[in-house]
C-alpha cells in the first residue's frame, strides 16, 4: 500500500491500522501505551492528558465495536 497523495507515513499507519481492524477478529486488547518520556510529560502535562485520553478513547471504541475485552495497565 502505498501513502495516499499529499498524505504522511501517519495517514498511511493509520489507513493500515483501521484495514488490520476492520478485516480481524479481536478478543482482547491490552492498552499498555503511554507518552513514555517524564521530560515530555513534565513539559507538556496537558498534551499528554490528551493524548492519552484520545487514545484510551479510540481502544475503548473498538474494544466496544469488536465486542473484545479490554486491559488497561498504566503506571
Amino acid at each position: 500500500m502505498a501513502i495516499p497523495p499529499g498524505g504522511t507515513f501517519g495517514a498511511l499507519h493509520k489507513i493500515l491500522g483501521e484495514q488490520i481492524f476492520k478485516e480481524n477478529h479481536i478478543d482482547e486488547i491490552y492498552h499498555l501505551a503511554s507518552p513514555a518520556s517524564v521530560t515530555y510529560i513534565t513539559d507538556r502535562p496537558i498534551e499528554a492528558a490528551i493524548a492519552n485520553s484520545i487514545g484510551t478513547r479510540n481502544l475503548l471504541e473498538l474494544a466496544h465495536a469488536k465486542s473484545a475485552k479490554i486491559l488497561f495497565a498504566s503506571s
